[in-house]
This record gives C-alpha cells, structure tokens and sequence, in this order.
C-alpha cells in the first residue's frame, strides 16, 4: 500500500513539474523570440485613427522594428488598411505630425460623368482610383497651367477640348448616389460624386475645371 502511494506520489509530482517546465518554456524561452503586434480585423480607411475596437494583438516571430507593438501615441491612417494586415509605422503617422503635414489639405466634391455601370456600383469609401478630366483649359492662368501639367500623364486633344489623367492612385474618402446617400459596399448603386483630399491649390484649379469640363474615373483598388 506505502508503495502504491509513492507511485502515485512521484507520478503527481512529475506532472507539476512537466507543467512547470513547459509555463517556464513557454512564458520565458518562447517569449523571447516572439512580439505581440497589431492586426486588422476591420479595414481601416486614409485618415481614419486607428482605434483598438478593429484591432487585435497576435505574436509573431521578432523581426525589424516596423511593427507597431502599443498604442500609448494617437495614430492616423495614412493609407488604407484592410483586415488582416499587420499595422506597421509605414502606414501611420502620429496624429500630430499627420494634422501638421496636411494643414493645407482641403476636401473637395466632384461630380462625374460617363460611367461604366460595371464600374459604378463597385466604387465606395476607401476605393483607389485615377480621375479624369475632359475640358477646355484655356481659361487657366500660367501658374495653374503648370500645376496641372505635372499632373497629367497622357494626354488627347478634340476640338478645343482636352482629355487627361488629372489624379492617379487616389482614395475616394466620400461615396455618394445621385440623391446624396452614402455608399458602402456591396452597394448596387451608381456613383455621382465622390469626395477626395488634396492640397488647396488643387482644390481651387478643379473648382475652374468643373465649369468648363466634365470628371470621370477608373477604378484601380475597390
């Protein structure tokens, strides 16, 4: 009977020190070669801040130090982010440097033509897209000329009119349908305005294009 118990004795305590040995492994070896960084489990959009309610912390193996591993410091967007992706310094900024950097930043509304239906109804909030414009720009001064003209990158002319990509890779921050409504996605709505960010010298050109011309877009990234 004494010897039975010993066996069990020596048999429980085994176990505790099997588990022991595997916390210590696992909380003090382990740890050390691993981070607990930020994923996505919600897109986050260009100029949204990051909040923790669309995050959540996994570990991975350490490696450089682009990832971000706490939130003590307010962040903003500076790309769009989408669910599943690792958040890393290169698509943040803190969110008093990101105010500073675009202090000058206006957003604009424009109304589009001549969309391809099939195109329409895929662009939302947080699509990247290159933007169009056919018109006449002639009534620019020289300085807005030369604006322009270091944005245009191929470029056709028909009877006074031209035709030329204005914006390319932008984010539409604003979605909008004919009578207003926002559009979100998986919306079967046709686009006709969106609203983009850009520096307010931009802003002020587009404003004199629009009564001359006519916007219209591709979409790159849906």
């Amino acid at each position: 009977m004494l010897r039975l118990k010993k066996k069990i004795y020596i048999l429980v305590l085994a176990i505790i020190i099997y588990f022991f040995l595997n916390f210590i492994y696992n909380i003090v070896i382990v740890k050390k070669d691993y981070s607990q960084v930020y994923i996505l489990n919600e897109d986050i959009l260009q100029g949204e801040q990051i909040v923790k309610d669309k995050l959540k912390l996994v570990n991975i193996k350490n490696s450089d130090n682009k990832y971000i591993t706490s939130l003590k410091e307010e962040y903003i967007a500076t790309t769009n982010i989408y669910s599943g992706e690792i958040l890393t310094y290169n698509n943040v900024k803190e969110k008093a440097e990101y105010l500073e950097l675009n202090k000058d930043k206006e957003i604009i509304s424009i109304k589009l033509e001549n969309l391809d239906d099939t195109v329409s109804n895929k662009i939302t909030r947080g699509s990247i897209v290159n933007i169009y414009y056919t018109g006449m720009t002639n009534q620019l001064n020289e300085t807005e000329l030369k604006t322009i003209q270091k944005k245009i990158t191929s470029t056709k002319k028909s009877e006074g009119y031209t035709t030329f990509k204005f914006l390319e890779n932008i984010s539409i921050i604003g979605a909008y349908d004919t009578y207003g409504n926002i559009l979100e996605k998986n919306s079967n709505s046709l686009i006709s305005y969106i609203n983009i960010e850009v520096d307010s010298t931009l802003a002020e050109i587009i404003n004199n294009l629009k009564k001359y011309g006519e916007f219209s877009l591709t979409l790159k990234e849906g």
